[in-house]
C-alpha cells in the first residue's frame, strides 16, 4: 500500500513500486522502456543505484540502494515519475491515443490542474519498503540486505 511519507533512511536497500494511474498499461502502450533505463542511470548518478528491477505493462518494481548523503528518495522518485510522465504523454500523442489522453486529462484533480498538471499518468505516491534481514523484520521475509 502506498503512503505519502519521506523515506529518510540511508545506506539501505529499498524495494519500490511505481504504478500507472488506474493500472493502465501505459508502459507497454508507449514502449517507454528506454526512458526507464535512462532514469535508472540518473538514479545511479545521484548515488542511488538500482540493483534489480521488473518492468510490467502498468507498473515497475525496483530494488534501489540509497547511500548516505544522496538526495532524498522521495525527490528522486518524484522527478523520475514526472520525467517519465512527460515522455508517456508525448508518445501517446505521437501514436494518436486520444481516448487515453482525454481520460488522463479528465482525471487530473482541480488543485493539481491549477498548478499546471495536464495529465494524471501515475498514482500520486509510490511504495518503498526497507529491505532488512528476516531477523530484523519478519514483514520483509525473503528479502535480505547485502
Amino acid at each position: 500500500m502506498s503512503s505519502k511519507r519521506n523515506h529518510l533512511e540511508q545506506n539501505t536497500f529499498y524495494f519500490c513500486t511505481i504504478t500507472c494511474f488506474q493500472w493502465l498499461k501505459l508502459i507497454e502502450i508507449t514502449n517507454i522502456y528506454d526512458e526507464i533505463y535512462k532514469w535508472f542511470d540518473i538514479l545511479k548518478e545521484n548515488n542511488c543505484p538500482v540493483t534489480g528491477y521488473v518492468i510490467m505493462p502498468n507498473h515497475l518494481h525496483f530494488l534501489i540502494f540509497q547511500y548516505e548523503g544522496s538526495r532524498l528518495l522521495n525527490t528522486l522518485i518524484a522527478n523520475g515519475k514526472r520525467f517519465l510522465a512527460y515522455e508517456i504523454v508525448k508518445r501517446l500523442k505521437r501514436i494518436n491515443q486520444n481516448r487515453i489522453l482525454n481520460f488522463l486529462s479528465f482525471s487530473v484533480q482541480d488543485n493539481l490542474r491549477q498548478k499546471g498538471q495536464k495529465h494524471r499518468v501515475f498514482n500520486d505516491s509510490f511504495d518503498a519498503k526497507i529491505c532488512e534481514t528476516e531477523k530484523k523484520n519478519k514483514n520483509c521475509s525473503g528479502l535480505h540486505s547485502f
